[in-house]
């Protein structure tokens, strides 16, 4: 029985889940910089800085520090939980 519910409880969470509000754009845009430059000096590819922007994927944790080191902000001046 405890086993089941975990295992509904899990579905439902991912059936909620979506990717939080940033804002890398403005941040990104405010620096003049171009989605391949923050790309480039994050070692990532321009289609994960537009997915990021978008809000169609969540970076890692390493990754989401990386971008505020650069950008030289705080991790929660880009990320904000719906």
């Amino acid at each position: 029985m405890h086993q089941a519910l975990l295992k509904s409880n899990w579905a439902y969470s991912l059936r909620d889940y979506s990717a939080m509000n940033n804002n890398l754009k403005n941040i990104r845009q405010e620096r003049a910089l171009t989605q391949q430059q923050l790309a480039d000096e994050l070692s990532v590819s321009r289609q994960t800085i537009i997915s990021i922007e978008n809000g169609k994927y969540d970076p890692s944790l390493p990754l989401a520090f990386k971008l505020a080191i650069f950008l030289g902000v705080k991790i929660e001046d880009i990320f904000k939980p719906d």
